[in-house]
């Protein structure tokens, strides 16, 4: 009863694939002015795999939050990481996100 009672139509859409992901993934960080290392890249098709493979991520979960989750983090890691750095960031590494700030 309730509310699902009142929409007897229910329409379904498949999960996110791991390329779709990515591409939110970098809709969100050209938004933010950020790019992936080579080596974030794959990190995060990683990441974004073991979730769609332990179906942690779907779209009634909405995966698109969980994707700026990760990247928050990430961006987060990497904020700790260039300030524990001795000398200033260069714009670039400003910029950019490394594998290891995809760390769990």
């Amino acid at each position: 009863p309730g509310l699902h009672s009142r929409f007897p139509t229910v329409i379904e859409f498949e999960d996110y694939t791991v390329d779709e992901l990515l591409e939110i993934a970098d809709h969100m960080l050209v938004q933010d002015v950020m790019v992936l290392s080579q080596d974030a890249g794959e990190r995060l098709r990683g990441v974004f795999q073991a979730l769609t493979e332990r179906g942690v991520v779907s779209r009634v979960d909405g995966n698109g939050r969980a994707v700026r989750n990760i990247l928050e983090r990430a961006k987060r890691r990497q904020a700790v990481r260039l300030q524990s750095a001795a000398n200033c960031a260069s714009q670039e590494e400003l910029c950019t996100l490394l594998s290891e700030d995809f760390d769990e």
